[in-house]
């Protein structure tokens, strides 16, 4: 009995250690406490490892390995827990595998095939697209939390290269991040070390050559008011070839004339329009003045015309289709209306040319010494013995001449028969941009007032008045409302006049009444004198700021406001005039008294 206990006792002991060791020897990745302190500060979200390979087989071939983790700090990280890969006709993305792993490090879901979503791309002023999009969600909303992604990309077509971008959010901190790229021996690899510390290593095989980047401990970088775009100072390595093909079509992108000559070729032969639209267009200008008002009424025949809709297949991403297709249909994208223009004013006689452009109001700066596909829209230019007009083609309502912030004061490339070329839009100044406004406020003894206002909203001013014009009377009040910022106030009428001028302009007039906007105390009525602009929101205060100052408009804005004083009222006590000036500009006050009467 005693020996049969024994084994007993031992047996028990053996299984104990065995349970014990294969719990100790489960392997625990990316603990959260393992995250040095530095790289939680200011961040919702930490980089543990983000390795890219990119292999080169040809010019119109390669291969690109990722693995992602990210740890998820807080809530507000929780949208960079997904993964999004957009693929289409020359790119394919396989083999995506999701882990999920506790605070402690514990694996705690993986996510199957069948649960990736798979879905088109096409956007919603878009009738047709080849883009689709694979999404992943790792569905953990309990923080912290860490996902990591692998998977792979299957390029068949060369025109572009992907990057190393180490960051991927303002305050998102990286621990660890690598980039390799291989490529034939004989193979001219070309690349741009954007605002990076980190030297390249490079190795050679017999076959090969490598290229290696690391970095690791990167601090979170937080938004700042008034700076650049983020891909103007965050660290990178922009990458883009040589000799490519794609689709067929062979290039060089090695300097922006050879860039040019690809695109060029592209859009070749496909400006021809029937006979009865070349007969059409030259009556259509056949009384105009001069060469000017010539594109003006083809620009607007553009306009009434067609209708902007994007339409991306294969190549079609970068070739327009052609101008009697545009013709037939009345629609097209950036690319296939901005050849029909230039289709047009061959028929006139007036030279243009197609130029490619990263358009938005807050675009990224164009790398003038590293030629790349870095455009994403398509317009027009029109060369003048004067001034160059710029047409932007896919707006039915703008005047003729006028790009707004859309596509202003930035680097794009012109498309000429010798090849591509860098030239610069329009800069709009503080005598194009204007907002003026003249009001007259006669008050009550009880604060109450009756305003009458004008406003002239000149060059960029323009454009938050856009929505407002083109909007039914339902919309248009309500904008007119939101965009009038008086406290307390009742709108009893308000037009509005368009002057479709190159710098173009509108008027708006609003009668309204105000209320309880003078302040009575005992027999006094405090007034604030400025009605209408205030600044509502300071910019945050930053002691240590890591970008420069960017004001990317300038502009002028100038109220006038006079105040009638009720009957019973006298003036008691103004503020003092004011004038500052400093580097980013000038702020005046004025006040000027007579009666009953302030001048603001």
């Amino acid at each position: 009995m005693k020996l049969k206990k024994l084994k007993s006792g031992i047996l028990l002991i053996l299984t104990s250690i065995l349970i014990s060791s294969l719990t100790y020897s489960r392997e625990l990745k990316y603990k959260v406490s393992d995250i040095p302190d530095e790289l939680k500060n200011n961040a919702k979200a930490v980089i543990r490892e983000y390795n890219v390979a990119f292999e080169i087989k040809s010019i119109s071939e390669a291969n690109q390995k990722v693995k992602y983790v990210i740890t998820i700090l807080n809530e507000n990280g929780i949208d960079n827990s997904y993964l999004t890969q957009y693929y289409d006709k020359f790119r394919k993305v396989k083999n995506i595998k999701t882990n999920v792993y506790d605070e402690k490090g514990e694996k705690i879901n993986t996510v199957r095939f069948d649960e990736i979503l798979d879905f088109s791309a096409i956007s919603n002023y878009s009738i047709y697209e080849d883009n689709r999009v694979k999404f992943v969600d790792p569905e953990v909303r309990k923080t912290p939390f860490t996902v990591e992604y692998t998977y792979e990309v299957n390029y068949n077509g060369l025109l572009f290269f992907p990057g190393w971008y180490l960051y991927d959010d303002y305050n998102v901190s990286v621990e660890s991040s690598s980039c390799k790229v291989i490529v034939p021996k004989d193979y001219q690899f070309r690349y741009f070390s954007r605002n990076i510390n980190t030297k390249v290593e490079i190795e050679e095989n017999e076959d090969q050559k490598i290229y290696y980047w690391d970095t690791t401990n990167l601090k979170a970088i937080s938004n700042e008011s008034f700076s650049f775009h983020y891909n103007d100072y965050a660290p990178s390595i922009i990458m883009a070839p040589s000799d490519f093909e794609i689709d067929g079509y062979k290039g060089n992108c090695e300097t922006w004339e050879n860039l040019g000559k690809f695109i060029y070729s592209l859009n070749d032969n496909r400006n021809k329009l029937s006979i009865e639209t070349q007969n059409l267009v030259k009556d259509l200008i056949k009384d105009a003045e001069d060469e000017y008002d010539k594109i003006k009424i083809l620009y607007q025949y553009l306009q009434d015309k067609t209708r902007y809709v994007s339409i991306h297949i294969g190549i079609g991403g970068w070739q327009p289709f052609e101008a009697e297709v545009v013709d037939e249909l009345s629609y097209g994208d950036c690319k296939a209306l901005s050849n029909y223009m230039k289709s047009l004013l061959d028929i006139a006689g007036i030279k243009s040319y197609y130029a490619l452009v990263y358009a938005g109001s807050n675009a990224p700066e164009l790398i003038k010494d590293f030629p790349a596909t870095q455009f994403n829209h398509a317009f027009l230019c029109v060369p003048m013995k004067e001034d160059t007009i710029w047409l932007e083609c896919t707006n039915q309502h703008i005047p003729c001449g006028y790009i707004s912030s859309f596509t202003d004061d930035r680097d794009v490339l012109l498309i000429t028969e010798n090849g591509g070329k860098i030239v610069h839009t329009k800069i709009y100044d503080e005598n194009d941009n204007k907002q003026t406004r003249k009001i007259i406020v006669q008050l009550t003894n009880e604060g109450d007032g009756y305003a009458q206002i004008k406003s002239n909203y000149i060059g960029m001013f323009y454009n938050k008045m856009y929505q407002i014009i083109h909007s039914d009377d339902v919309d248009k009040k309500k904008l007119v409302y939101a965009n009038t910022k008086i406290p307390n106030f009742k709108i009893l009428n308000f037009s509005h006049i368009e002057h479709k001028t190159i710098i173009p302009e509108v008027v708006e007039y609003i009668e309204a009444n105000i209320f309880n906007y003078g302040v009575t105390l005992g027999n006094k009525m405090i007034v604030t004198l400025n009605l209408m602009n205030t600044i509502e929101d300071l910019p945050k205060n930053i002691q240590n700021r890591k970008s420069d100052i960017l004001l990317r408009r300038a502009y002028t804005e100038a109220d006038t406001i006079l105040y009638k004083l009720p009957e019973d009222y006298k003036i008691d006590k103004i503020p003092e005039n004011l004038n500052i000036k400093s580097q980013f500009g000038e702020y005046n006050i004025s006040i000027e008294t007579h009666e009953k009467e302030v001048m603001y």
